[in-house]
């Protein structure tokens, strides 16, 4: 029997280039995960790759029913090794875990060899190499960060569930000074090792220039944890942002807080705190939003231990929190003190292994719909969750598709007769599709009368959700997406629900379409909505609204249903003829304008910053190539899936106008980084451009 190492299915950061497809969306149909999760599956991936033909489907000949768990049950060992930069602090040289890897026998060991491996068996040749060639001798590095959530998700089984404790000390800079080193000197740190006396081995960068007041607090968070579970002390003291000292960038000093509520998750929950531990996102950094979700499943636990367990093990909790998740997350407790029965029903399908956005949004918008349409406030007759809860579709459990309708209701805030309308008659399209970045992707379209003969509302986002991947080398925000069709608003928030106006004399368009899944990307994503002031200018406009009209012309243009070229024409008509005319000349002149009170005027600003923006993008797409462009994209916008407010090396906000010329300049050769230049120089101006060499 074969010895095996394993590759993983990738489904939401990935490095991957698009190819050019032709997107079959079949109504109603079910498409597979294109990339294997099963250890058999994975095993014979690997084994075709060696060429040990012989072994393939050896587990399920062998084993029948049996063979995933024999096939986990023999290759435990080997993914613990292979992955142990997933699961854990990698391997020191000459251990005994360094020796396992070493003895797999011609197994790839690396995660760009693993990578390639899949890569190649898909088909996807022009993948094979990727990482190596967009990040060369970081190669490595990239893909372990990119895949680190996906391997502990789907290898969550070979994850070891040990005490947390502390990682070799690897200090980046081997003259830094221990803590020991630095107690001689300091009788401060003495008293700490008296009761620490493991903390000497720890190094931390923030103490070498003398014990500050805040840094002596923040070494004594490790003390009363310690007392409760020493483990756990170490475990936060080898943790990145313990490391790396207290982000007073930070409004809300994370860091002081999380050792606290790890101590009290520890006393509410040992098991839980097994899992939490195990999150890259508990090691690496710790934010407000990460915090809020480590407390809200603690509380659950208080209520209700087994539904907390399986909820903090679920994929779309151990991948990282985003903005709609958290909103479920808060909202659990307060709903299992109202109604624990409803609960239940409504977290139980978050906790399988596949979970969709709307299972998740499902939480909040049920508990919004029972605490704030008044059950206490208003005749409970008359309440919006009573008149939904008393639908007999309701009462006898929700299906996909109802718990995706009550996602659309959630969007009719404003319209009451609407509500009641399509809670008596409801028209439905759904489709599924694969989205090469983002895997399986559910489309879900209501409406409370019939579709028109022959309109497929649902082939239109499809076209443009594969587009947009296309451009953004992102997968969008949510692995499904439900579309409200009712009269005049539109727009997609960055959870996948969209609003779609529908009027009776003008039909649908593909451009509304187009807009509102740029909005996903753009609006909410790189940084604050203009016209928001900050410091008395404008702030990033021209990325977001530029960026957003750019990126929809790209995908008219992939789609055949208007040209690129054209577009930028039209462009440099408009900014020529009512921008430049009245000498706003460039992004830059545009931003130094005081905030006009009128909004019309606001609106004239608005839209020279996203003409000049476009006009620039497209410059750069037509100088680098689509690849270097979308690559640039995605780096923009990765950082901010979850909302987190980041700051560039600088100590600014991210991104700023410099991070965004860094992107470009990063993935274009040194021949083209003057023409870079050029278009900035020209299209966006400013002191910043020439501050990158």
């Amino acid at each position: 029997m074969s010895r095996a190492s394993a590759a993983w299915r990738k489904y939401r950061i990935v490095l991957a280039s698009m190819v050019a497809l032709t997107a079959v969306v079949a109504v109603s149909a079910s498409v597979s995960a294109q990339w294997p999760t099963a250890c058999v599956a994975l095993n014979d991936i690997v084994e075709q790759h060696l060429g040990n033909d012989g072994n393939v489907g050896i587990y399920q000949r062998t084993f029948g029913e049996q063979a995933e768990e024999a096939c986990r049950r023999d290759h435990v060992d080997d993914l613990r090794a292979v992955f142990g930069w997933a699961f854990g602090p990698s391997p020191t040289p000459g251990s005994a875990d360094d020796q396992a890897i070493s003895d797999i026998g011609g197994w790839p060991t690396t995660c760009v060899e693993l990578n390639d491996i899949v890569e190649r068996h898909l088909g996807n040749d022009h993948n094979v190499g990727i990482y190596q060639r967009a990040w060369q001798d970081r190669a490595e590095s990239g893909c372990q960060t990119d895949h680190r959530a996906d391997v502990r998700s789907t290898f969550a089984w070979a994850q070891p569930r040990t005490e947390p404790g502390p990682p070799p000390r690897t200090p980046t800079d081997p003259l830094l000074p221990t803590v020991g080193d630095l107690a001689g000197d300091s009788p401060v740190l003495r008293a700490f090792l008296s009761d620490l006396p493991w903390l000497a081995d720890y190094v931390y960068p923030w103490l070498t220039d003398g014990v500050t007041q805040d840094e002596i607090d923040f070494l004594s968070t490790l003390r009363p944890t310690a007392e409760v579970n020493e483990a756990l002390a170490m475990f936060i003291a080898g943790t990145a942002w313990f490391e790396s000292g207290i982000d007073h960038s930070d409004d809300f000093r994370n860091e002081e807080f999380a050792p606290e509520l790890l101590r009290t998750i520890y006393q509410t929950s040992p098991q839980y705190l097994d899992i939490a531990t195990t999150y890259y996102w508990v090691s690496d950094d710790i934010t407000a939003r990460e915090l809020s979700a480590l407390k809200d499943i603690n509380e659950l636990a208080k209520r209700d231990h087994d539904l907390a367990l399986r909820l903090a093990g679920a994929p779309w909790v151990q991948d990282g929190i985003r903005p709609f998740e958290i909103y479920a997350l808060d909202s659990l407790p307060i709903l299992y003190d109202r109604n624990p029965s409803l609960t239940r029903q409504l977290a139980e399908p978050a906790t399988a292994d596949v979970v969709w956005a709307s299972d998740i949004r499902l939480i909040d918008i049920m508990t919004n719909m029972f605490t704030n349409y008044g059950e206490d406030d208003q005749p409970k007759e008359s309440s919006r969750f009573h008149r939904l809860a008393t639908q007999p579709w309701f009462a006898d459990g929700l299906d996909a598709e109802e718990r995706a309708f009550i996602n659309a209701l959630d969007m009719v805030f404003d319209d009451d007769a609407l509500f009641d309308r399509l809670l008596r008659e409801r028209y439905a399209q759904t489709a599924t599709l694969s989205l090469p970045l983002a895997g399986p992707v559910r489309l879900w379209a209501f409406q409370a009368e019939p579709f028109p003969e022959g309109e497929n509302v649902l082939s239109q986002v499809a076209a443009g959700l594969i587009g947009f991947e296309r451009i953004m080398q992102a997968a969008p925000p949510a692995n499904d997406i439900v579309v409200l069709l009712r009269g005049h608003t539109s727009g997609m928030g960055h959870d996948g629900r969209m609003r779609l106006p529908r009027h009776p004399l003008v039909p649908l368009t593909t451009d509304l379409i187009l807009d509102a899944i740029g909005e996903a990307y753009f609006t909410f994503k790189m940084g604050p909505r203009y016209p928001e002031p900050r410091h008395g200018q404008f702030a990033l406009p021209w990325m977001q609204v530029g960026g957003h009209e750019f990126a929809k012309a790209y995908v008219h243009n992939w789609l055949g249903t208007r040209d690129l070229y054209a577009q930028n024409h039209t462009w440099s008509i408009d900014a020529r003829n009512d921008c430049a005319s009245k000498g706003l000349r460039n992004i830059y002149s545009v931003s130094i304008q005081p905030y006009p009170k009128e909004r019309e005027a606001a609106r004239e600003l608005e839209r020279c910053g996203s003409l000049y923006g476009s006009m620039l993008l497209f410059s750069l797409f037509v100088t680098l190539g689509e690849r270097a462009v979308s690559l640039a994209l995605r780096d923009l916008y990765i950082p901010t899936v979850h909302d987190e407010v980041r700051r560039n090396p600088e100590g600014h906000l991210t991104p700023t106008n410099l991070d965004i010329l860094r992107a470009f300049m990063r993935h274009a050769p040194a021949h083209q980084h003057d023409q870079i230049r050029h278009w900035f120089r020209q299209l966006h101006g400013g002191p910043f451009v020439d501050a990158v060499t």
